[in-house]
């Protein structure tokens, strides 16, 4: 008796929920000396299996039907299966037997009308065991793997064909022993995968300004570098781009893995520039390579620097917002002022409240100008910040970075607004008759801090930076309007 007596190409039956159905399982039996099959389930009552249990003669086959109607009456296992072993092994854990996954499904999907009804493998035309060949004599369609398994062994080969496992009728294959390839399917394939191609391009976000723009669109944010095209794609366009076989042996690696772009010589075009040159050629030089490394790690540590001042301009933000909350009217602290302004100057209670009201508005009216300024600022830092990852991103005109390195560390150390001394409501304690000489005004404080000659010599950079970006904008703002004029 060999070690596998019996063989069972159907892995799976799927059976729609609304449709009642009959499927069969055929078994083909690899010793002649087997007595029989033997079935054991776990399917509910809408499922027959026929005959129940043992099948003792040729040909070994089941017949599993679904009846649609009791499907609502019956408890659905969370896995359902048929389990078939040699009839002589009365208890079944004494040999491993076959085991048939049985499923109920809404509906068939795409996919698996694209399926090996024996193997359930996707077909594919790439692939030469999975490609979906034509039984031509009753048009049923299986892949090249079941073809060849369906094949009697040498010894028993009197003729040169294959049985239908659905209906058993035998087609005579041709010289070359390969069947003809079911077209419409392979059609069917290509369709779906250009259709899935589409779906990930569609799917991909419109960006206004990304940091590496796709080479086929640049309104795409790229994620991958094509190491033989050397241009950066997103993942829908390099798909679509390289959908040909000419292109299969192009490689695409992270787009933060790209190397770096270095400048071609002036004197040589055709070669890249490998050391820069002072200002005679006979003096020192150094290694460009070697400068655009060293120019990744400062701008790196930049950006990291930038980023904890944009997160003291944020907390400054929000410490501001919460302040300027604090000094609306229909907040419990102003009401309350309210009435006790009421109670305690009855005939004066209209100037009062005026008074209040001013007080109120012009003070929130200061935080909200800070506040303004501490979002002009964080916008810079921002910006910068942003640029020098755009830099290090698209891995350009890192040989030249003084002037943004200049910028950058700048901007490291500006503080955020103007120095106004921002306090919530409930620290100030307002006189009940609202007198103008006894309100508290907001200031601006002076750090102690800020007359040394470091912080001086800082703040006059931060400051001339801000004022190159302010001239910046009225030259072009004063463009504008000679254009128009």
């Amino acid at each position: 008796m060999t070690s596998k007596p019996f063989n069972v190409l159907t892995k799976e039956l799927v059976f729609l929920k609304n449709k009642s159905s009959t499927q069969t399982i055929r078994i083909e039996r690899l010793d002649p000396y087997i007595l029989g099959i033997r079935a054991s389930h776990n399917l509910p009552e809408c499922f027959k299996l026929n005959p129940s249990q043992v099948v003792t003669r040729l040909p070994y086959q089941y017949e599993v039907s679904y009846d649609s109607s009791k499907i609502e009456d019956v408890t659905i296992p969370e896995t359902m299966h048929i389990k078939l072993t040699e009839k002589i092994f009365m208890a079944e854990d004494l040999i491993d037997g076959v085991t048939i996954r049985v499923r109920i499904v809404e509906k068939k999907t795409k996919l698996e009308s694209l399926e090996c009804k024996l193997c359930l493998l996707q077909f594919s035309e790439e692939k030469e065991d999975l490609i979906p060949r034509i039984l031509t004599t009753c048009g049923h369609t299986i892949c090249q793997s079941c073809v060849n398994k369906l094949k009697p062994p040498g010894l028993l080969v009197r003729k040169n064909e294959v049985q239908c496992p659905f209906d058993r009728k035998s087609t005579t294959l041709p010289p070359d022993g390969m069947l003809p390839k079911n077209f419409t399917v392979i059609e069917m394939l290509q369709e779906h995968e250009e259709m899935e191609t589409l779906e990930k391009l569609t799917t991909t976000k419109l960006c206004e300004d990304p940091d590496v723009p796709c080479f086929e669109n640049s309104k795409h944010e790229s994620t991958c570098y094509c190491t033989l095209c050397k241009a950066d794609f997103c993942e829908g366009c390099f798909g679509i781009t390289h959908a040909s076989k000419i292109f299969s042996s192009h490689k695409a690696i992270p787009v933060d893995q790209r190397p770096v772009v270095l400048p071609n010589c002036a004197i040589h075009p055709d070669n890249l520039v490998s050391y820069l040159l002072n200002e005679h050629n006979t003096h020192e030089h150094d290694n460009l390579a070697e400068r655009v490394v060293s120019n990744q790690d400062n701008l790196k540590e930049i950006i990291k620097n930038l980023k904890s001042t944009e997160r003291k301009f944020q907390v400054k933000i929000e410490t501001s917002q919460k302040c300027a909350q604090s000094y609306n009217k229909d907040t419990k602290l102003c009401t309350d002022k309210v009435e006790s302004i009421k109670r305690y100057f009855e005939a004066k209670k209209e100037e009062a409240l005026k008074k209040l009201d001013n007080y109120l508005e012009t003070e929130r009216e200061k935080l909200e100008v800070e506040r303004e300024e501490i979002e002009h600022g964080l916008g810079l830092v921002t910006e910068v910040r942003r640029d020098i990852e755009k830099m290090l991103r698209r891995k350009n005109k890192l040989y030249d970075v003084e002037e943004i390195m200049e910028k950058g560390n700048a901007l490291c150390s500006l503080e955020a607004g103007s120095g106004v001394v921002i306090v919530p409501f409930s620290t100030i304690s307002l006189p009940d008759d609202m007198s103008t000489e006894s309100l508290p005004i907001i200031t601006f404080s002076s750090s102690p801090a800020s007359s040394e000659p470091a912080n001086v010599e800082r703040e006059n950079a931060v400051r001339e930076i801000l004022t190159r970006a302010i001239d910046r904008r009225s030259i072009k703002a004063t463009r504008k309007y000679s254009q128009r004029k």
